[in-house]
């Protein structure tokens, strides 16, 4: 229920911006658009919820990731 409100009512992505992935990736938000390094890769994992989420798609990118 939480990723539904937090991507249909709020438009955001489902993973908050402070969440840690592997490699301490993070979900940015750049202008009006949110970015996920790990999107890409794990859309098509059975039981992901990616293909719902609003976020973008965005290859592994020093400036976009690093930590904030």
């Amino acid at each position: 229920m939480v990723s539904l409100y937090a991507t249909f009512i709020l438009n955001e992505p489902i993973h908050s911006l402070d969440t840690p992935f592997p490699g301490n990736l993070k979900i940015k938000k750049l202008g009006k658009f949110y970015y996920c390094p790990v999107k890409a890769t794990q859309k098509n994992t059975e039981g992901a919820v990616c293909n719902i989420c609003i976020s973008r798609e965005i290859d592994y990118d020093p400036k976009l990731n690093a930590s904030s």
